[in-house]
């Protein structure tokens, strides 16, 4: 049952993915209704001051808190019905009231805001092995670490700079004169993500977590070869090895992705 679970999980993240940039060029074409005045401020940075569980559970609680938006916590494609809510502002033909469609359209911006942190983070696990959320609680410990996190989580996401542990840190190195450290929030504000983290970034990383959240990473070789290699046939095993060696590659990359939440 494990395998049909993340399998489930590892095709609707690329799709959830593709809908999101959907949905967002039609945020878009609506800019002037859904970021309007009277509209939520589409803001989240704040959310990676929590743990990942935290934040994931605000964003069940955005979605619930207007009887409107259950329609989207209830759909199974939150992105997709997002968007089709949006597309429905301006369609007289939608299945909402115009009463309904007002009541949706502040909250849109933020609630889309919420869905996209939530992705980032997932990218962030994808291509450093941790959640964003780890990488600011990090930073919060300052140092030399501290500052290769913050670098490290502008990469994935620059709204970052908005939480209040990189907030604060900026302000420090804005007193200190601290030039090296604001050239270096500029390059990864502009960089993006190192050719070496999108090499990365790959699924099994994702795999692992996903087992670990679930109480299930203490697989045998067996278990292990059985569900990366024949399963998932996300490693892939040289024709040679025996099981052993297959699960000794996944418990290096296991053993990486530790190390990453302990250094990074």
């Amino acid at each position: 049952m494990i395998a049909d679970d993340i399998r489930i999980l590892l095709a609707l993240l690329p799709r959830l993915e593709k809908e999101e940039q959907e949905a967002r060029q039609l945020l878009i074409a609506r800019r002037n209704k859904i970021f309007s005045s009277d509209c939520l401020p589409p803001s989240w940075s704040h959310l990676y001051e929590l743990t990942f569980i935290e934040h994931a559970a605000r964003a069940v609680v955005a979605f619930g808190q207007q009887a409107e938006l259950k329609h989207i916590a209830q759909a199974p494609n939150q992105v997709r019905a997002m968007a089709s809510i949006v597309n429905s502002i301006d369609d007289d033909e939608s299945e909402f009231t115009p009463e309904e469609k007002e009541a949706i359209r502040p909250q849109l911006g933020l609630v889309f805001g919420v869905t996209t942190s939530l992705l980032r983070s997932m990218h962030c696990l994808m291509a450093y092995g941790v959640y964003i959320n780890d990488l600011i609680a990090v930073a919060r410990t300052g140092g030399e670490r501290g500052d290769k996190a913050i670098f490290k989580a502008i990469r994935i996401d620059p709204t970052v700079v908005g939480t209040p542990s990189v907030l604060a840190r900026i302000s420090q190195a804005t007193l200190e004169d601290d030039k090296c450290f604001l050239s270096s929030v500029k390059k990864a504000i502009n960089g993006g993500l190192s050719k070496q983290a999108q090499a990365n970034a790959d699924t099994i990383r994702l795999v692992l977590q996903v087992l670990h959240e679930s109480g299930a990473d203490n697989l045998s070789n067996d278990e292990l070869h059985k569900l990366f290699v024949d399963e998932l046939k996300l490693y892939a095993a040289p024709a040679k090895a025996d099981i052993g060696d297959a699960a000794k590659g996944i418990r290096a990359i296991k053993d990486r992705m530790k190390k990453a939440k302990a250094t990074t």
